[in-house]
């Protein structure tokens, strides 16, 4: 994984607590090897906490090491900086709200993960439904068209009978009209 300059100058500002600007750019000259190796054992012993956009809309991962953040691009190709977490509180109480977020977060992407799981399992069954529906919809499509044959039929009967009629009720009127 590649570490900018910037994410190194973080570290030792950061992790390190260095302030002067002269020993950061002495530190960052002399010290770079140390310095990877520093921050890639820091970044193996952290843990993915989160994956979105805080603050812009740019995608990062975001791992978690006691009370230092690494925040990686998405496909954790580049380290892009690094802090530490401080809430203002002493270390201990600082490293309880941690702990507590940490678990809080963690307690949702569980939760998140049963409900796509019970999301996944009820969408399956309901488009099991929607099939049958459609089925059945296609049945009741073909029996429609069935008895819409049949009605037209019928009036065809009907229609044919009323001619019928008509044709005699014009003889009798011919035959009547010769009688009298």
């Amino acid at each position: 994984m590649y570490r900018t300059k910037p994410c190194k100058k973080r570290y030792i500002e950061r992790i390190m607590n260095e302030t002067n600007d002269n020993e950061i750019t002495i530190t960052l000259s002399t010290q770079d090897e140390r310095l990877t190796e520093h921050i890639q054992t820091l970044f193996s012993r952290s843990e993915l906490i989160y994956q979105g956009a805080i603050g812009d809309n740019v995608t990062r991962k975001f791992w978690l090491k006691d009370d230092i953040v690494l925040i990686t691009d998405i496909g954790e190709n580049k380290l892009i900086t690094l802090y530490r977490i401080n809430f203002d509180f002493p270390k201990d109480i600082n490293k309880i709200v941690i702990n507590g977020l940490k678990d809080d977060i963690k307690n949702l992407y569980d939760s998140l993960e049963r409900e796509k799981d019970n999301i996944d399992k009820e969408s399956s069954e309901n488009n099991i439904h929607i099939e049958n529906y459609k089925k059945q919809i296609e049945s009741l499509q073909t029996q429609i068209e069935s008895i819409k044959f049949d009605i037209d039929e019928l009036k065809s009967k009907n229609a044919k009978m009323f001619q019928n009629t008509q044709e005699l009720h014009k003889r009798i009127d011919e035959r009547a009209y010769q009688l009298f």
